[in-house]
């Protein structure tokens, strides 16, 4: 095979992409995989476990918390992903009272929606790459969020598209763009520019 290059160590064949070989795969009795010399990152993106600092022994975390916003030593954006889901459906249920009142105009339900919940969802954005597999659960949560206002049961079949259009939002994949990651709740949607009712509840 042209892409996998055998170890003499293990005798297992290993593809050029795991192999560290930059060039041409030639064959090489010699050739030793990098797993077998114990130079393999771990699985979830850890080069090594600890680092000696002054000759002091720290762990390598997996991942940790800066600004909000969860880093992965793997990379990637879905642990962020995940962690803006769920800081998003905590400011969802404060607002639930609100959100679902049949005594505010779905308009004006789908503002606060957007400046309030959509602002926490999408915090941080520009700095994303996204994956097909990582917008899946931001889309789900958003959804989701998105027929409870709405009072849609799952089962019904209403496109999200015309629960965002009854909202007066846009869908959040299209959001994500324009967004750009700025803060929405400051910049594009001050107090004054919502419906009374809403500055009622500030």
């Amino acid at each position: 095979m042209s892409n996998t290059i055998k170890s003499s160590q293990c005798t297992l064949w290993v593809h050029k992409r795991c192999s560290s070989i930059q060039d041409r795969i030639v064959a090489n009795p010699n050739y030793v995989w990098r797993k077998c010399r114990g130079q393999a990152p771990l699985i979830d993106g850890r080069i090594v476990t600890q680092v000696d600092v002054d000759g002091t022994l720290l762990d390598v975390e997996t991942s940790f918390c800066y600004l909000g916003d969860m880093l992965s030593a793997g990379g990637g954006c879905s642990l962020v992903i995940l962690t803006r889901c769920c800081n998003a459906l905590g400011k969802f249920k404060k607002l639930l009272p609100i959100l679902t009142s049949k005594h505010i105009s779905l308009t004006v339900r789908g503002k606060v929606f957007d400046a309030w919940v959509r602002s926490v969802l999408l915090h941080g954005s520009k700095t994303w790459a996204p994956t097909a597999p990582d917008l899946q659960p931001l889309w789900q949560n958003d959804k989701s969020m998105i027929r409870w206002i709405c009072g849609v049961k799952p089962h019904d079949e209403i496109s999200i598209d015309l629960l965002c259009a009854r909202l007066g939002i846009q869908e959040v994949t299209a959001a994500l763009s324009v967004l750009d990651g700025m803060d929405m709740s400051s910049d594009l949607y001050p107090v004054s520019s919502l419906s009374p009712i809403w500055r009622f509840y500030i």
